[in-house]
């Protein structure tokens, strides 16, 4: 049991420290080899979302017909492992995680069926890029409050911070006011703060990345958590 425990440590440590998240290579050659079918590779996969997001989890080597066949057999409550034990820790730490089972499953599916595209490197290093900037935006904060439009139009030639600018407001402008916050039943809301980001989506396009000049998938994918 000790060693259980410390091979358990291990495994999440090394989760926790791969802070690209985690690559998975796979190899469908042999319907045996389906690591859908397993529920330490599951757990792999789940455990990763949980502490990295749908950003963190790669996968590489799976054509559009592998892809089907994994999704089709995503079962947690199905899933092999050689040890009881180890099945009934799975099934445990995953429904802490997402409530259930079930919750699991469909939220695996959906991140492998839309294959959710990353820029937060991009944009962790645009919001450290912009740090100390004073930043005036009295006219922006204007116009979100007003409502008037659900435009904004940002022009400017290359180069000039565009993309800086844009994150900055998604990270601080598109705010709730505090007075008006709300929880689940429509009350004013007892963890209110200065800032609750109105943001549910948002999409930033880079020219030398081909998958991201279409925002079509990115819309599907922040619809489908909606």
């Amino acid at each position: 049991m000790a060693q259980f425990k410390a091979d358990i440590s291990s495994f999440v440590d090394v989760i926790k420290q791969c802070s690209g998240g985690t690559i998975v290579v796979v190899d469908m050659s042999d319907p045996a080899l389906n690591p859908s079918r397993r529920a330490w590779c599951l757990y792999e996969w789940e455990y990763t979302l949980f502490h990295r997001g749908p950003e963190g989890l790669h996968m590489h080597g799976l054509s559009r017909e592998d892809r089907a066949n994994i999704v089709e057999n995503i079962d947690v409550n199905k899933a092999e492992s050689e040890m009881p034990e180890d099945k009934a820790m799975i099934l445990d730490r995953i429904k802490t995680h997402h409530g259930s089972a079930e919750a699991f499953n469909t939220s695996l599916r959906t991140q492998l069926m839309l294959r959710p595209l990353s820029h937060g490197v991009d944009r962790k290093q645009l919001s450290m890029r912009s740090k100390g900037t004073k930043w005036r935006m009295e006219r922006l904060e204007a116009w979100y409050k007003a409502g008037d439009t659900r435009a904004l139009c940002i022009m400017a030639v290359a180069g000039t911070g565009k993309s800086t600018l844009a994150d900055h407001i998604c990270a601080s402008i598109l705010c709730i006011p505090r007075e008006v916050q709300t929880n689940k039943a429509g009350l004013p809301s007892e963890h209110a703060t200065d800032c609750k980001l109105a943001l549910n989506a948002a999409h930033f396009m880079k020219h030398s990345d081909v998958r991201r000049l279409d925002p079509v998938a990115s819309r599907a994918w922040y619809s489908s958590w909606l």
